[in-house]
């Protein structure tokens, strides 16, 4: 090794020292919870959700866990959404460095620093903090010249927890502005809020009135306005013309969910979206409708059983909508899990997959799915490794998967060695995690 090499190595080392010591310096500073600092679980967050390495048991923890600790991490994860760092050479070699090494040691891997703020203000949202502890930070965020620190505040907006109706003046204020980026993110954020925007709603309805019946922009309005439900029945005699006027299927289907989720016994409207489902050949026409008609909710008795008669539909986006749609909402799991279990007896191995995730995402003790799961495992199925993931996913309720994974680990490829190995630790998991904790 040269000299000049020998003094660049000593360099990284002694960077890598310092950063680790900076790092220990300012996480013993933060809250803590379940053993880990607000900053650990937040990298957790967004690398989980990482399109190259998506962990959604992962995320779901890390959710949790910033949920847990509250406005305990609001002052870390504002910084992180409102001090967005330059992407430098430097930061960039650092983190390649990191790259090198074992991934079993968890160290960090590179993310741009804008996607990181990003996440940070969606970890604020799913926290639902209260407003009086967000809204001051997102007031003073508001009135500087920093376009996306701006644009950051109107998205945070959509976050606040109790109350939010405090917010939505300054959402209203948002559309006498001519950033049309900041306008879809205050529509976004008035959606977000539902009924708690109802103050909104005269001008929502001056401004779909500005815009051209049926296009783009009147939508997104239409569909603001269907969010807010029942205190945007003032709406209604400019949606429904517009509706039966259109021939255009995904317009009719936008108005139709809009409609239906401000008053849910239109009859008409909630038919065409009805009908979608059985007298539609279109995939794509099918899983709209279903998330249409997951929004409309429970408002509607019709609802739940028209998402039951296509949980076992043969193209999955449709199945897995309806499935995660019946959940959500609350349906219990003796109501639509024996005809998933049903379309566990297929031997299309897409089917089965699909069917035994939904199965155990609902329920995820159930023993069919965990013997389907295993079943295409022992097979060498195309979908093994995914079995695998879901399996550790699951966590302490596949503990009858454990042999089976430790037989992976030990005879298999290294590709699915290492996905058998984050299976086993969560499904035996430790006491003090997350996932160990009731409810989790």
């Amino acid at each position: 090794m040269t000299r000049q090499w020998r003094t660049v190595l000593i360099g990284v080392v002694v960077l890598l020292v310092i950063l680790f010591i900076w790092q220990r310096w300012e996480r013993a500073r933060e809250a803590k919870y379940a053993g880990r600092t607000v900053s650990q679980w937040f990298r957790r967050y967004y690398q989980s959700s990482s399109r190259t390495r998506w962990d959604e048991g992962d995320h779901e923890e890390a959710k949790e866990a910033l949920k847990a600790l509250g406005t305990n991490a609001l002052p870390y994860l504002l910084k992180q959404s409102f001090e967005v760092k330059p992407d430098t050479k430097l930061r960039k070699f650092f983190y390649g460095a990191l790259g090198v090494l074992p991934q079993s040691w968890d160290l960090p891997f590179y993310v741009n620093s804008q996607t990181i703020a990003e996440e940070a203000a969606q970890a604020i949202c799913d926290m639902k903090p209260p407003a009086e502890a967000l809204l001051p930070e997102i007031e003073k965020r508001l009135s500087e010249k920093d376009t996306y620190k701006h644009r950051q505040a109107i998205f945070l907006l959509g976050g606040l927890g109790e109350g939010a109706e405090r917010g939505v003046p300054h959402l209203i204020e948002e559309f006498r502005k001519g950033d049309t980026w900041g306008q879809t993110l205050a529509l976004q954020s008035l959606r977000f809020q539902g009924a708690k925007s109802k103050a909104a709603v005269p001008t929502l309805i001056e401004l779909l009135g500005e815009q051209p019946s049926g296009s783009s922009g009147y939508l997104r309005f239409a569909t603001a306005l269907g969010s807010i439900r029942t205190n945007a029945a003032a709406a209604l005699p400019l949606l429904q013309p517009a509706f039966l006027a259109t021939t255009n299927w995904e317009t009719k289907c936008v108005l139709a969910q809009a409609i239906c989720t401000i008053d849910p016994d239109k009859t008409e409207e909630l038919n065409f979206l009805l009908s979608a489902l059985t007298n539609n050949s279109n995939s794509k026409h099918r899983s709209v409708a279903v998330q249409a008609l997951i929004e409309i909710g429970t408002n509607s008795s019709a609802v739940l059983p028209a998402l039951v008669s296509v949980i076992s539909d043969a193209q999955t986006d449709v199945s897995t909508r309806a499935a995660i749609g019946l959940k959500t909402l609350g349906a219990a799991k003796e109501f639509y899990v024996p005809r998933l279990e049903k379309a566990l007896q297929t031997t299309n191995e897409n089917l089965v997959a699909n069917a035994a995730s939904q199965v155990l995402w609902a329920d995820p003790g159930n023993r069919a799915g965990l013997q389907a799961m295993m079943e295409l495992i022992k097979k060498r199925s195309m979908f093994e490794d995914f079995a695998i993931q879901r399996l550790g996913e699951i966590g302490p309720a596949a503990k009858e998967a454990v042999p089976l994974l430790r037989e992976v680990l030990a005879t298999h490829e290294a590709h699915l060695r290492e996905p058998a190995k984050e299976a086993l630790k969560r499904i035996d998991v430790p006491t003090n995690s997350v996932s160990a904790m009731p409810g989790k």
